[in-house]
């Protein structure tokens, strides 16, 4: 009896979906829907929606709409807005007896969307999404923007692609494979009310920039469930996560909205938290940054206070290979008006650093900045040099490619201070710099720094075109010795006074741009000694050799020095060679003057130095260089600049010091018989 029963309810089931489907599809006319669907379209929004695909019914494994490749175009115009390759729709079916469709679950595969950035500002979805019409002349307004009602139990999208073009830089971004999953969704823009619940998108692909090479990335947005209403907000924690692979560093980020709420045109969260964990090459960066936010939809403003988090660097080649960065601040933002302004504090060690930065445009980028540093080591931070063991490294930095092409289109203007800085090992106190970036062209312009004793003002320029550089240094009171032991680790001069630079170069490398340097140079020292050879010494030790005449080889040694009371030189550069005819050095006992080169893109040098004895006082050693007084003795300095070697050029001086000693025992005599004959005169004058 019971099966009988079944069998009848199955039957009449069965009987009661077949009158079903029968009724409707003789009442679905899918061309009517389809002129239908398109008028509606261009009436509410403007756009002209075109259905090149099937519309029909479907009844499995629900009752929907099916269309195939359906096209949108832009607002009064026919390029293409959205389009996919097919959609179906479950619809509710007893409005379909009404010859209504009224959505319930919207699948859609194939999507293709392409967002634009006009140049005035404006969106090609501001319409859609209720944004306020702009002015478009005189007089006249864009169309008023239609609210937007939107309801259904659920979306899925799969294999979308979505561009983003912004006309004012001529950039394009495409992510392609987009996977967009949810529950229940409901969008009213003319209330400002959403609610949505189980939404799941991701989205994954890769780019491949002549940069930085092939990457892959991963996006994923998740949002179990979220109500927003100007009378009450709430919902489960929005957490987006993303991935990016490639190019030889990996990136892994995570950022989490708790405790949303929409409130009077503000919508806010309790906290906002990210995380980030990147390797790249050799380097480990972590951050964590947490800060309560607030956002204003109407004035398009959001507002980030109590920034508190921490960044930690790490490389195994670092000395203290971890560094810990603890961070604090705000972030205010108006996207209206594409102004923003960031304030941050840290630490480093114990050195307070605060940064400023103001954004009057977004597009072209104008940024002004101020950065204060109490005092920073940039070396202590840095992988350490082994002495020799480190020269590979230094060739292959001196080789490294240079690029300059990241200042274009910058607009950057900043004010630097650092209270003490150390830098390959240069040590300074007080800098102040003027930063610049406009035009492709970086200035630091002026600069000035307390530095060995004196002080430094100058300008530098960094052009993006062709890799020029510009420095003009003037350097004031300062000791040499220390400054060139720390800058270029060479002990070659001793002093203090003034040196002047004003150069140019350009090219690809740092070795380039040592060949292409042109300029000038001058420097005037006192009370400073040349660094290698102890001229007077190396005479003295020549006494009794000139019948010889051979030269005499000595190495650049650090125990030896030649001192002078004053040294001057002026130098033209041209081709990384600096020529110099004009050196000029006074001590008690030697005059020196000289000429040569200083090869600089080949590390090499070729001087010559005219040495004279000019003063022969015993009690400064100069009764040793008696011998010597009235000649001239050739002084090569010669070799790689790490290492040259002196040579003493004494060959043909022979005949040089015979005739000094003819003309030295001439004038003695010359001397004596004036002597004798004044003697006689006196005698005679007194004698009467």
């Amino acid at each position: 009896m019971k099966t009988s029963k079944f069998i009848v309810i199955a039957s009449g089931a069965v009987l009661l979906l077949a009158v079903v489907i029968g009724v409707l599809s003789a009442s679905f006319d899918a061309a009517r829907l389809k002129n239908e669907l398109t008028a509606a379209v261009q009436e509410q929004t403007g756009r002209k929606l075109q259905i090149d695909g099937d519309l029909s019914l479907s009844f499995w494994p629900n009752v929907g709409v099916k269309v195939g490749r359906m096209s949108l175009s832009e607002r009064d115009g026919d390029a293409s807005f959205a389009s996919f390759k097919s959609a179906r729709v479950a619809v509710a079916v007893l409005p379909l007896f009404s010859k209504r469709v009224v959505a319930k679950t919207l699948e859609i595969r194939g999507l293709d969307v392409t967002l634009i950035k006009r140049r005035d500002g404006t969106h090609n979805i501001d319409d859609l999404i209720g944004a306020p019409g702009k002015k478009v002349g005189a007089g006249g307004t864009a169309p008023a923007a239609t609210p937007l009602l939107f309801a259904i139990a659920g979306i899925n999208i799969s294999d979308a692609a979505l561009s983003w073009h912004d006309e004012g830089s001529g950039r394009t971004v495409t992510v392609a494979d987009l996977d967009l999953s949810t529950g229940g969704l409901t969008l009213d823009t003319a209330r400002r009310t959403a609610s949505l619940a189980d939404v799941t998108l991701i989205a994954q692909g890769n780019t491949d920039m002549e940069e930085t090479g092939a990457e892959n990335f991963v996006l994923r947005l998740d949002a179990p469930s979220l109500t927003l209403s100007p009378e009450g907000s709430g919902g489960q924690a929005v957490t987006l996560t993303a991935r990016i692979d490639g190019g030889g560093h990996s990136i892994n980020a995570t950022l989490e909205l708790a405790g949303l709420a929409l409130q009077a045109e503000i919508l806010s969260a309790r906290e906002m938290a990210l995380n980030v964990d990147a390797h790249l090459a050799a380097t480990a960066v972590k951050a964590r940054l947490a800060t309560p936010l607030s956002i204003n939809l109407k004035k398009q403003a959001f507002a980030v206070e109590g920034l508190v988090g921490q960044l930690t660097i790490a490389h195994p080649r670092m000395p203290m290979k971890s560094l810990k960065l603890p961070l604090s601040g705000s972030l205010h933002a108006n996207l209206k008006k594409a102004t923003a302004a960031l304030s941050l504090d840290t630490r480093l060690e114990d050195s307070p650093i605060a940064l400023r930065i103001d954004v009057p445009e977004f597009a072209p980028l104008e940024l002004a900045f101020d950065l204060a540093i109490d005092q920073l080591n940039v070396d202590h931070y840095l992988p350490a040099s082994n002495g020799k063991s480190g020269q590979p490294s230094a060739r292959k930095s001196a080789s490294t490619r240079l690029d300059f092409s990241a200042l274009r289109g910058l607009d950057v203007r900043g004010k630097v201070k650092i209270g003490a800085l150390q830098v390959s090992q240069v040590k300074l106190q007080d800098v102040r710099m003027q930063v610049k970036v406009a035009d492709d062209r970086l200035e630091v312009a002026p600069h000035s720094a307390k530095l060995y004793g004196g002080s430094l003002v100058g300008t530098i320029a960094v052009e993006a075109d062709n890799n020029r550089v510009k420095l003009k240094q003037t350097l004031t009171g300062v000791q040499v010795q220390p400054l060139l032991n720390d800058l270029a680790n060479k002990d070659m001069l001793a002093g203090r006074g003034n040196i002047a630079l004003d150069v140019t170069t350009r090219g690809d490398s740092i070795d380039a741009m040592k060949k292409a340097l042109a300029g000038t140079a001058r420097l005037a020292l006192k009370d400073g000694a040349i660094k290698g050879i102890n001229l007077a010494q190396s005479l003295r030790e020549l006494k009794g050799k000139f019948a010889g005449g051979q030269d005499t080889v000595e190495p650049a040694s650090a125990d030896r020095q030649t001192d002078f009371s004053e040294l001057s030189a002026s130098f033209q550069i041209a081709g990384g060679v600096a020529h110099n005819k004009d050196m000029k050095a006074k001590s008690p006992l030697l005059r020196l003057s000289g000429a040569g080169d200083i090869d600089i893109g080949n590390n090499r040098i070729d001087y010559l130095a005219k040495t004279s004895v000019v003063a022969t006082s015993a009690g400064q050693g100069g009764k040793d260089l008696a011998h010597l007084k009235g000649l001239t003795i050739p002084v090569r300095l010669r070799g790689p600049l790490d290492s040259p070697t002196w040579n003493i050029e004494v060959a043909g001086l022979a005949g040089g010091a015979v005739k000094a000693r003819v003309e030295e025992a001439k004038e003695q005599l010359q001397q004596q018989a004036e002597d004798k004959l004044k003697n006689s005169l006196k005698g005679l004058f007194q004698n009467r």
